[in-house]
Order: structure tokens, then sequence, then C-alpha cells
């Protein structure tokens, strides 16, 4: 047996922590393929097989999932035959050939629904697909079947859960996002919070205390860590002001509307800053680790995690978690990871999007040797549970062969190897996110 083949069977025996992924629950799969466009609308959801870019009419399906919430597009309908959906897919979905996450989505669908071709090619290739695509996810057993069975998943971290009391414990742990309390300056955001944690802020005062609120009602409800999804909507470089400058902007709010004078756009960032290291002081007191994202798909500006040195430096005491590694400035990043004993890497998205799997082969075999083995976690960053599956498959070949490398060169020994693979994929995410 060579070296890679030796690994690719130690990882399966491994039952693994899925650090970060958005799978909808099981019922949501369930009630959404009853719908033949089930298949259809998981390929365009969030574009993140690029699809969406070359069916711009298309861009309203995206509601059909919790990502496209936002764009305000709403059809009571998207029923279409399997003939209609292909006829709009079929002139682009060679376009997939070069989307790392369609590649994974196929290899998953291909060993789950014993499909033969690598895409589908015509509408009797895409009708079958979509078929049993549609079937599996009716099943009360799909979810164990593909996570516990196929993918070895013990547990995965998921976000977009509204409540994290409903979160599927069987398969989920829950992370919670407080973005909105960036937003607290805003009445009608500050109304929404009030609402979700029954508790009124009239003053700067009681808004910190909602705040502290939120992080200790989200611990005891079981949540792992806090989600930041920031750097899509502004840069990440959070100062350090004082709280007088930070309440100026919580000052001109009005239960009623706004206040009579207007608010700055300095002083909404400085509110924002402020707010954000608060999250940050909370979390560590709660003992709660805070993933930030970092990379595309936010403006890759905006996302750059050297941007997070000041924040990083001002909270010793709390885990900070950087997912996708930093995306395209994952180089510049790494030596941070390496000396800043609370900042841990999470390899999600670097399979299924930047720099892809021969990109992450070459990375990770560097970093093995820069970076603390006990720094690495791993999360799938995926939608759905066969796509999930897909990225484990990847992630399995992808870390054995990396570990063969070392072995081959003498970096480590076989025994080293096996440890480096169970911390990645397991011990450091129990570790990390008390599980």
């Amino acid at each position: 047996m060579d070296e890679r083949t030796y690994f690719e069977e130690y990882i399966d025996e491994i039952e693994i922590i899925n650090t970060h992924d958005h799978t909808m629950a099981p019922e949501q799969a369930r009630r959404r393929a009853q719908k033949e466009s089930y298949l259809y609308d998981v390929l365009l959801a969030n574009n993140n097989s690029g699809f969406l870019s070359y069916l711009p009419d298309e861009r309203w399906r995206t509601t059909q999932f919790d990502f496209g919430d936002a764009l305000g597009n709403h059809r009571d309908s998207c029923e279409a035959s399997p003939a209609q959906l292909w006829e709009k897919l079929a002139p682009v979905i060679w376009r997939g050939k070069a989307s790392p996450h369609f590649r994974m989505f196929m290899e998953g669908c291909r060993d789950l629904f014993g499909l033969d071709f690598a895409i589908p090619e015509s509408e009797e290739q895409w009708t079958i697909f979509s078929q049993r695509m549609q079937a599996s996810n009716q099943r009360e057993d799909w979810y164990d079947h593909v996570l516990r069975q196929k993918a070895h998943i013990e547990k995965t971290l998921v976000v977009g859960r509204a409540d994290p009391r409903q979160v599927e414990r069987e398969y989920f742990l829950p992370l919670h996002n407080l973005g909105d309390f960036l937003s607290g300056f805003d009445s009608g955001v500050l109304q929404k919070l009030e609402q979700q944690y029954g508790r009124r802020a009239e003053s700067f005062a009681d808004f910190e205390e909602l705040l502290r609120h939120a992080v200790k009602t989200a611990k005891q409800q079981g949540v792992v860590a806090i989600k930041d999804m920031q750097a899509y909507k502004r840069f990440m470089n959070y100062k350090n002001v004082t709280r007088n400058d930070a309440r100026k902007a919580f000052e001109c709010v009005s239960h009623n509307g706004w206040a009579m004078k207007s608010i700055s756009g300095e002083d909404i960032t400085r509110f924002q800053d402020y707010t954000m290291h608060l999250i940050l002081s909370l979390a560590g007191e709660y003992g709660l680790p805070v993933q930030i994202h970092t990379g595309s798909p936010a403006p890759t500006d905006q996302s750059n995690p050297l941007l997070l040195i000041d924040l990083i430096e001002s909270h010793p005491g709390t885990d900070i978690v950087v997912l996708h590694c930093g995306g395209a400035y994952y180089q510049q990043f790494v030596m941070t990871a390496k000396y800043a004993s609370h900042v841990y890497l999470d390899l999600a998205w670097l399979l299924t999007g930047f720099p892809g799997p021969s990109g992450t082969r070459r990375l990770l075999g560097d970093w093995l040797e820069l970076v603390p083995w006990d720094k690495f976690t791993w999360g799938a960053d995926c939608a759905v549970v066969e796509e999930t599956y897909g990225t484990f498959l990847t992630a399995r070949r992808v870390l054995a062969q990396v570990l063969a490398d070392k072995v081959g060169e003498g970096f480590i020994s076989r025994g080293e190897g096996e440890q480096i693979a169970r911390m990645i994929l397991r011990e450091n995410a129990k570790k990390l996110y008390h599980i």
C-alpha cells in the first residue's frame, strides 16, 4: 500500500468535526426537494458555481435559500419541468468544470446517486440527476446516511439558523452571528434586537447590557462560537475608540425614528469599532471563540486579514478563528497566525474556492513546516450535504497526499502524519470549541 492510500484509509476512521458550514436544516431540504426545481435551485444558490453570472434573469431563485433573502425578489412559484430548466442551464453548465464548488458537488453526487457521468450533458442525464437528488432529500435518513455513514462527520458547526435552540443537535452545533449589533445605531435594527432579546435599550449603557445579555444567552443556548461577516459590509480595521466617541452615533437614535440631529459616517464607524471590540471582549469572557470571515466573496480590499491586527492584539484572551485563512492574503497573514497564540486558521473554502485543491495542497505542505499543527481546523463551507460530502472526499485526498509527501521527504514520521490528520479534522476543533 502506498503512503497516500494509507493516509486516506486512516482518515476514513476519524470522526470529523466540520467547523464551518451553511447546511440547510433537514426539514428544509425535505420541503424544498418537493419541487422539481430543487437541483437547479441548489446549483444557482449563492452563485458558488458561477452559473448565475451567465443566467442573470435567474437571480430571483436565490430567494429559495437563505442566501437570497436580502435581494428583495420574490416569486410565488418556481415550478418548472426538468426539460425547461435544462434548456436554461445547458449552455452554461460546462463552465462548472472551472468551479471547485461544482466539481466537488458532482463528485459527491456521483457516488451518492450512482451517476455515470462527470456532469450532465443531455436532458436525459439532467432528468435522472434531478429526480435522484429530489427523491434522496425526501428520505428521513438522508442526512444520517451522507454526513455520518459516508463523510464520517460527527458534528458540524452551522451558521444561518435564526434561533440556536432550533439547531438539529443530532448533526449540528450552532454558530451565532451578532452582526446586527454593529447596526444598533439604526432605530429599526435596535428595535429588532430589543424584541429578539426581550430588553429595552434606551441608553448606551442599556445597549452595552443588551449585547452582554445576547452573548450570555448564546452561551446558555449551546452556541459554540460567534460568527462575524462584517467584511461583506466594511473594512475590517477596527480601531480602539473611547466609549464617549462610540456613544455619539447611538445618541442619535430615537425609538420613534431618527433624532433631530443627523448622524455622521465617522460616528457610525466609531460606534461599529467600539461594538466589535466589545463583542470580542464579551466572547472571551464567556469562553466563545470568534470566527471572522476573510477573503472573497467579500470585497478583497475590505476582507484583508492584515486589517485585523489591532483587533487581534487587543484581545489576547479571546480565541480568534480566521476563516478561509485570509483569502488572497493567506501568505501575508500566516506568520501572524504562527506567533499569535490565540489565532487559528480554518481551511474552509480553500478547497471549494480559492486557491482550490492544487493550491491548497501546496500551501498546506508549506504551512505544516511553519505553523504549529494545533492551529488548523477544517470546515467544508457548503450549503447542501451532497456538496459537503464531495468536499470531504477532496479534503481526504489532498490531506493524504500532503502527509504522504511529508513522510517521503522525511519531515514527519507516519505516526506524526496520523497525529496531524487527527488534529486538523477533529482534535483541534474539540479543544477550541469545547465540544
